[in-house]
């Protein structure tokens, strides 16, 4: 895959969160199971924006990686 699910995350939440949610993503989620760091960014984000825009801005995200068949319930 081109683009790695987890660097890209990262991308969005370090300038949000910092360098320590940074490092803790790093340490200890892995990207071979996407859905757990979908479901860590949506509780993160949710916190952050609310609900309905972690949704909007997941799904928008989701849509660069079609092959993982990853939705926002």
């Amino acid at each position: 895959m081109a683009e790695d699910i987890k660097t890209e995350l990262l991308k969005i939440l370090t300038p949000i969160f910092g360098k320590d949610v940074q490092k803790l993503i790093q340490d200890n989620y892995d990207s071979s199971k996407p859905d757990e760091l979908i479901a860590l960014a949506h509780h993160m984000l949710s916190g952050y924006m609310g609900e309905d825009n972690a949704n909007k801005k997941l799904t928008a995200f989701l849509s660069r990686f079609p092959k993982l068949k990853l939705r926002i319930d």
